[in-house]
């Protein structure tokens, strides 16, 4: 079910529509240093889905990295009491059902072996990715999106006007979203720095080599 990518990294991916549109969504699993299990960007929960990560091992933290991607976080965070959930900066607000959840910030005190990565400038977003420095993966939502050529009429006029469906790339929807282009190109060239060998999405093909590449060639338009 779940698809290992390296020592201490899973993906699951699952259906996903948006507007009508086949976005699939990804989870990714990460096993801290400490042993601990961190779920990134929940999909929806199943029994299946819950047994086959118990059977990797405990979890310690739920993750929302954005205030886009937190539909199934309580569900899986209720699924695992024994885990922390924290969440993306004014989710707290959108979601107050999400009781005991913590916001990310600058003093969020990670586990070993995760290493944050904020996305600045986009305070609709409020995006944190985790790098993985034993694998070299950076685990993102939005950064990227690397969906495959559309077909049809509506889906080809809407990967049209937003930019998708031709390689890794920010959309025209997430360029809006940029409210402070100097933060958001450093935090991006923060990101890489990390140099990222594999950069996982939420929607789409993940960039499996060169990803520090990937997210300069992406984000190439914000200078």
């Amino acid at each position: 079910m779940y698809t290992p990518l390296a020592d201490g990294v899973w993906t699951l991916a699952a259906d996903h529509a948006f507007i009508g549109l086949p976005f699939g969504v990804r989870m990714t699993v990460l096993r801290a240093d400490d042993g601990g299990l961190w779920l990134h960007s929940p999909v929806p929960l199943t029994e299946e889905r819950r047994a086959a990560v118990a059977a990797l091992g405990p979890v310690a933290g739920v993750v929302a990295p954005n205030l886009f991607h937190h539909l199934y976080a309580g569900d899986w965070a209720a699924a695992f009491p024994e885990a922390r959930l924290w969440v993306a900066a004014g989710l707290k607000k959108k979601r107050p059902d999400l009781t005991g959840a913590e916001e990310i910030g600058p003093g969020t005190a990670w586990p070993a072996g995760l290493v944050p990565a904020a996305l600045d400038g986009q305070p609709t977003m409020n995006e944190t990715a985790l790098f993985h420095p034993a694998s070299r993966t950076l685990v993102t939502c939005d950064v990227l999106a690397n969906l495959p050529p559309a077909t049809g009429l509506w889906p080809s006029f809407y990967f049209w006007a937003t930019g998708l469906g031709k390689g890794p790339c920010v959309n025209t929807a997430m360029r809006l979203a940029v409210r402070d282009r100097k933060a958001a190109r450093a935090a991006v060239d923060r990101m890489i720095a990390l140099d990222p060998t594999r950069v996982v999405l939420s929607h789409g093909a993940m960039v499996e080599s060169d990803g520090a590449a990937a997210l300069e060639a992406g984000w190439e338009w914000c200078g």
